[in-house]
């Protein structure tokens, strides 16, 4: 996104959101290639006209299956490079149930 009379600042929003049951929380292992690599919550860019909510309940679907529901927002990271005009925003959300009982088949974490 764009935003105009700005002199041209890109703006990108993402989400993240932390799948939590009882003591665990749910990570993907995000590949090099895809940026910011390692352990973290499901998530990712949200598409228009979706909303933040809706983007990250997506995302999280997309990546491990699962239909969460009843999210909360838990706060806000972003990273801003003025001398690239650019913002980058990720949305954080908690969702603790499921619309359906998905957590009898997940792999127990080591």
């Amino acid at each position: 996104m764009t935003a105009k009379g700005s002199n041209d600042i890109q703006i990108v929003l993402y989400t993240m959101c932390l799948v939590k049951n009882d003591d665990k929380v749910l990570l993907v292992n995000r590949p090099t290639k895809r940026g910011f690599p390692g352990w973290i919550g499901p998530g990712g860019k949200v598409d228009f006209p979706e909303s933040l909510t809706e983007g990250a309940i997506r995302e999280v679907w997309e990546e491990t299956g699962l239909r969460v529901k009843e999210l909360v927002y838990k706060g806000l990271d972003e990273y801003v490079d003025p001398n690239q005009n650019f913002r980058y925003m990720v949305f954080n959300y908690l969702a603790t149930s499921l619309k359906e009982n998905y957590y009898k088949i997940l792999p127990k974490a080591n």
